[in-house]
């Protein structure tokens, strides 16, 4: 796959750094779904991984601008995740999407309230999340 590391605007003329998003999701048909529906979103780069350990060391190497992340993942869950970006100073700012299948308690739900920028529960409807995701980018899908 090829990657765009900067585009330029045409109508500013400025060089811009693509978006970065990190899906984290364990199914890997609703990981292949999440990637296909950003794509419509321009100037992307998008990487998908399926454990709590592999998004930790994706954000560490590179971190991302938008997170969307499954709270019922392997490994580490997407409570803990959530707790360690907010902690950390270098992460605190990282735009994040939870989404899950299950059924979630008062308190998990009051919890990635405060901790995320937004949440979904599947099936959620995709026109809404693109949307979402954009709005949170700060750019729009075609």
């Amino acid at each position: 796959m090829t990657r765009k590391i900067f585009s330029s605007n045409f109508e500013t003329g400025k060089i811009v750094r693509p978006k970065r998003v990190l899906v984290v999701e364990n199914d890997s048909t609703i990981q292949y779904l999440l990637r296909r529906l950003l794509q419509r979103i321009p100037d992307l780069l998008i990487d998908v991984c399926s454990g709590g350990i592999d998004a930790l060391i994706n954000v560490g190497a590179q971190t991302p601008d938008l997170l969307i992340l499954d709270v019922r993942i392997p490994q580490i869950n997407g409570f803990e995740i959530c707790k360690l970006l907010r902690s950390n100073r270098a992460t605190q700012q990282v735009k994040i999407i939870a989404v899950t299948g299950e059924i979630l308690t008062s308190e998990e739900r009051s919890f990635l309230l405060k901790t995320t920028d937004d949440l979904f529960t599947k099936p959620f409807n995709t026109s809404h999340f693109l949307g979402r995701a954009s709005e949170l980018l700060g750019i729009y899908a075609q």
